[in-house]
């Protein structure tokens, strides 16, 4: 298995070439491992996260152009459905993550959620002005849900186990998300502040639950032994049928990005690509964004020491 450093270099590093000055640098990137994307229907437009940072671009690919800048690190981007904001998560490290709202008019970036626990997979409530995620704030991860208008932060699970993965089904009623149990994995749905209904159960671990635009069928990663995950789809009937969403390639679990009915994007081995759903299709979405970075100086010649 690569090193992260190694897996980071050859997946986002195509090219460094000098700007001509002796301090800077300009490093291309075309994604990376930690690449995801969010999708704007009404503009046709992609905000995608990777190398730290959060990114626009046009929905078929070309060079992006970064909302924020390196004082920050954030990643799993999600823009609203009105494209006015985009929020993220990020922090000063890996246990510590809090929720950042960004304005996609002027670039104006602030905090909406701020401790010393994880906040995470941050999905838009379809209607209300509020944010669903999941937070490891109560000792176990459970789902919240914040208001952009007032920072007013509401808890939405109480149960054994862990709630993540928060999404929403198709028509906007109904909070789908996993639950994890000391036995089992279960995908659940809840209406309101309704009970919980459990629409499949799984002893093998599943992620990131989604709802196919304009229908109720439902999506889900299912894990493999090998880290590697396959996309499965639930038609939530009396009888659940489920079965393994066909010529979709494996890979690891992610909030799946629909563009319209028939696909969606999907971020895999460092790159993005649209996909057909169920049926034989891919379209490669070429993303570049551009760094300048510092360049290391190199380090003064150091006399050698021996022994005579």
């Amino acid at each position: 298995m690569l090193s992260s450093r190694n897996s980071l270099i050859c997946w986002i590093l195509l090219t460094l070439a000098s700007l001509g000055t002796a301090s800077a640098e300009e490093l291309m990137l075309t994604g990376g491992p930690d690449l995801s994307v969010s999708f704007l229907p009404e503009q046709d437009w992609l905000y995608a996260g990777f190398a730290g940072r959060v990114w626009s671009v046009a929905a078929d690919g070309g060079t992006a152009s970064p909302l924020t800048d390196s004082s920050l690190t954030l990643s799993k981007p999600r823009v609203s459905k009105d494209g006015r904001f985009v929020v993220a998560v990020g922090g000063p490290g890996s246990n510590i993550q809090n929720l950042w709202l960004i304005d996609t008019r002027d670039g104006e970036i602030r905090r909406i959620s701020n401790g010393s626990w994880r906040d995470d997979d941050p999905v838009w409530h379809p209607e209300e002005a509020a944010i669903v995620f999941a937070s490891d704030r109560s000792g176990s991860w459970q789902l919240w849900k914040i208001s952009i208008l007032d920072g007013l932060v509401q808890r939405l699970t109480v149960e054994p186990g862990y709630a993540r993965d928060p999404a929403f089904s198709a028509d906007g009623r109904a909070l789908l998300y996993v639950q994890t149990l000391p036995d089992r994995y279960e995908l659940r749905q809840r209406y309101g502040r309704g009970r919980p209904f459990t629409l499949l159960q799984s002893r093998s671990a599943i992620r990131y639950p989604s709802a196919r635009p304009q229908g109720t069928l439902l999506t889900y990663w299912a894990m493999e032994q090998d880290g590697q995950a396959r996309l499965e789809m639930l038609l939530p009937t009396e009888s659940p049928i489920v079965k393994v969403v066909p010529d979709t390639p494996k890979s690891s679990p992610q909030s799946l990005t629909w563009k319209d009915r028939d696909h969606y994007f999907l971020t895999n081995e460092g790159r993005v690509s649209l996909q057909t759903f169920a049926t034989p299709g891919e379209t490669n979405v070429p993303l570049t964004g551009w760094l300048s970075v510092a360049r290391a100086k190199p380090l003064p010649l150091q006399p050698t020491l021996g022994t005579t």
